[in-house]
């Protein structure tokens, strides 16, 4: 008894569906498969820093159009309070306005280099005082 195969033009064609399928489905898990776990964008992510030997400690995030916001801590005159952050970022340089919890606001300007955040303090008694934060 003779078993009988399929003409070759239809495993071909059965084959090429399969790769195919294959095909698209390698591509939506590579497309739906984004590692979001660090940060998209060189200035994200949490930042440590002494301020005249004072703890400063603060998490940022980018908007799509570079906008920064951010929160933290930093310790002023023996108390630590909450500080927001606000900004701009257009690699590499920043722009930042840290605002402790009832201290005025101070600017914070720099550029960002790896895993560092290198820049001046503006203002509420800083004058180009360097600040270095860190990852």
């Amino acid at each position: 008894m003779r078993v009988a195969t399929p003409p070759a033009t239809a495993v071909r064609a059965t084959l090429r569906i399969r790769f195919g399928f294959f095909a698209l489905l390698v591509l939506a898990c590579a497309a739906g498969c984004k590692d979001s776990s660090g940060p998209h964008s060189p200035i994200e992510g949490a930042w440590t820093g002494l301020v005249l030997g004072a703890p400063i400690t603060f998490s940022l995030s980018v908007d799509a159009s570079g906008g920064v916001s951010g929160s933290g801590n930093a310790t002023v005159n023996g108390t630590q309070r909450h500080l927001s952050v606000v900004g701009s970022f257009t690699a590499p340089s920043f722009s930042l306005t840290l605002t402790p919890t009832g201290i005025i606001p101070v600017n914070y300007a720099g550029v960002v280099d790896g895993s560092t955040l290198r820049g001046v303090l503006a203002g509420s008694g800083f004058n180009g005082d360097s600040l270095t934060m860190t990852r």
